[in-house]
């Protein structure tokens, strides 16, 4: 039997990973070819100056590294998150009204991580590799995203720590964290 080692560098390479702005690497790997008005305002530009006009659908591929997390951003579509390979996730989501949750994306179950998460439109989330006490545990996470309606980099917000800390203070230590 001829095991495979697989390590963060042999996904970027393989799957064409490139440097995303919120932390990570990511290649799309779906994109729609049906679009639709998904806020109503076709003819009229959105409040961030763009067209409203989206893909029904779009999906990447997302690889995380122990150390280097997923910074808080949000989104104006809900996000699905698929685990694939290596360390489990853990998600910290902020609500519009500052209710904290925190998902964990895995294979165990039984210690409360899911196969599959949601992350709400218009959350504040980031992603860091969740803690082990093995020192030889996977040092990256490797994830399948998919949202509807699809991404479009004028509905990415990144977060600002200056503004999130003053908003969600009792989120000041997260914050700094995923800033």
């Amino acid at each position: 039997m001829n095991v495979k080692i697989r390590t963060a560098k042999t996904w970027i390479d393989n799957l064409r990973l490139a440097a995303h702005p919120e932390g990570g690497y990511f290649s799309e790997t779906y994109r729609s070819s049906s679009k639709s008005d998904f806020y109503g305002i076709a003819d009229r530009k959105a409040g961030n100056g763009q067209n409203s006009i989206r893909n029904l659908c779009t999906s990447i591929y997302f690889l995380i590294e122990r150390g280097r997390p997923s910074k808080l951003h949000r989104l104006q579509s809900d996000e699905i998150w698929y685990f694939h390979d290596g360390c489990p996730v853990h998600l910290i989501v902020i609500s519009p009204s500052g209710k904290l949750t925190e998902l964990y994306l895995g294979l165990d179950v039984s210690a409360g991580e899911r196969p599959q998460v949601l992350v709400p439109a218009n959350h504040w989330f980031g992603a860091k590799l969740r803690e082990s006490e093995d020192p030889m545990a996977d040092a990256f996470g490797l994830f399948g995203c998919a949202m509807a309606p699809g991404f479009d980099f004028v509905d990415f917000e990144l977060g600002n720590k200056t503004k999130l800390t003053t908003e969600f203070p009792q989120y000041e230590k997260i914050i700094a964290e995923l800033t």
